[in-house]
């Protein structure tokens, strides 16, 4: 997980001044009073660092379709929120194979279908949207 962290960091690291970034941690669910949204100077990068940093495994179940659907309504507020056109990029940091719901296909296996459905009907309105799976 150590190793998850840091590259959340240098990804936060790279983005320029101005950048919003909104971290969703999640593990068994998101919980939705720990997404943080910063705004990237010296203090935001600086808070988002260290909020990264004392992000802690949870040894649990990964929800990873619900992780990301959480970060397409982040964007989807983000992007209300202002009219001009922006990049927008989800990138999942994750060590562990989805086993949460919307995880597993109906042949019991792990499966990204529900996910990519779900990524690929905020594509259709949204022609500046990246997603990396890291």
């Amino acid at each position: 997980f150590e190793d998850v962290k840091r590259s959340a960091q240098t990804f936060v690291d790279s983005l320029a001044d101005g950048s919003t970034v909104v971290v969703v941690p999640f593990g068994n669910g998101v919980n939705p009073e720990a997404v943080q949204e910063f705004r990237l100077d010296a203090a935001g990068r600086a808070a988002a660092r260290a909020y990264i940093g004392g992000l802690v495994a949870d040894n649990g179940t990964t929800y990873i379709t619900e992780a990301v659907g959480v970060a397409i309504d982040e964007l989807a507020r983000l992007a209300a929120a202002d009219d001009r056109p922006h990049v927008q990029t989800v990138l999942l940091y994750t060590d562990g194979v989805g086993n949460g719901p919307g995880d597993i296909g109906t042949d019991g296996q792990p499966s990204v279908d529900a996910l990519l459905q779900r990524l690929d009907a905020y594509r259709s309105d949204q022609s500046f949207l990246f997603v990396k799976y890291i």
